[in-house]
């Protein structure tokens, strides 16, 4: 997947609720944090740095979306 990439919809369970890909984007960008089963030491510290700058990405109308794959 590339920039400007259309996604199509989808439907997940996650640790909260269910989510709706499109309805979870609304008129946003999102960045996808793709991570393997059992968050290795390396996605933790991406996490953690993509927690840092939320706010930053939120000012510039972009959610993120971690999802853990297998």
């Amino acid at each position: 997947m590339s920039p400007y990439t259309s996604r199509s919809n989808s439907k997940a369970k996650t640790i909260h609720d269910d989510i709706d890909f499109h309805q979870f984007l609304g008129d946003k960008w999102v960045i996808l944090l793709l991570h393997p089963p059992g968050f290795t030491p390396a996605c933790t510290t991406e996490l953690g740095a993509f927690v840092k700058l939320k706010d930053e990405f939120e000012s510039r109308r972009v959610k993120m979306l971690s999802v853990q794959y297998s």
